[in-house]
């Protein structure tokens, strides 16, 4: 059975892999998108006022690959 932490890995491997080919102007909505997506949380499963913790920390490691990947050409996105 594969672990929770390996898939995760394989997620942020990926969308490094993505987002390296896109440039600045498709980048900044892709990154919102991750964003909004971290913050939505399915109402039937968490309730109205519940945080996804599991998205949340997903968006956290993704970024965190983003950063290590594009370094310093992520700088204006860190404003988003």
């Amino acid at each position: 059975m594969v672990s929770l932490d390996k898939v995760e890995h394989e997620i942020v491997r990926a969308i490094q892999a993505f987002v390296i080919k896109l440039n600045e102007d498709q980048l900044g909505p892709v990154l919102l998108s991750l964003v909004k997506w971290a913050q939505k949380s399915p109402k039937q499963l968490y309730g109205p006022c519940q945080v996804n913790l599991h998205r949340q920390t997903l968006l956290f490691k993704v970024s965190s690959g983003i950063l290590e990947q594009l370094g310093e050409y992520a700088v204006p996105f860190l404003r988003l």
